[in-house]
């Protein structure tokens, strides 16, 4: 574990680099240092900051993420970090959120459009293209979550359906 940690500093890319800068890096990120933060472990503050950033209340972030609410708080109270299942989950929200920012800054001229808070609302709103489901309601897979990825690139290329 430690190996990864020292690995992952030493190319330059760590949870709180990350997350100071913007969720836009960590969208950015390649797989391999994808994988060695996952395996670092995420900080479990990380999905008070996503829950903030995006509007949601914490507990209904983390139970449609597939994460126990009472595990979640233990972890922010002791200051842990996440374990892999957990952090890969994390940071696949945080990607939605840099893919979204992302996004923003490619196509628009609004300087002043908050992405977290749009994906926030956009995610508790029934979707047509999922069948009226709530795109919240994919988050806690990985495949959902490259479903909800998919949708979003689809919206920004104009073939949402």
């Amino acid at each position: 574990m430690e190996a990864t940690a020292e690995k992952t500093i030493a190319a330059g890319v760590s949870w709180d680099a990350l997350v100071d800068r913007s969720f836009g890096a960590m969208y950015r990120l390649d797989v391999p240092a994808r994988v060695a933060l996952v395996r670092e472990g995420a900080p479990a503050d990380l999905l008070a900051t996503i829950a903030e950033r995006i509007g949601l209340s914490r507990e209904p972030l983390y139970r449609s993420l597939g994460l126990a609410p009472s595990t979640i708080k233990r972890k922010i109270q002791g200051h842990q970090a996440l374990a892999v299942d957990e952090s890969e989950t994390a940071l696949g929200i945080a990607r939605l959120i840099g893919q979204v920012e992302t996004m923003i800054a490619e196509s628009s001229d609004e300087p002043d459009f908050d992405a977290p808070k749009w994906l926030g609302r956009w995610l508790e709103r029934p979707n047509p293209a999922l069948g009226g489901a709530l795109p919240m309601s994919y988050l806690d897979t990985a495949d959902g979550r490259q479903m909800i990825s998919e949708l979003l690139s689809r919206m920004q290329s104009g073939a949402y359906s």
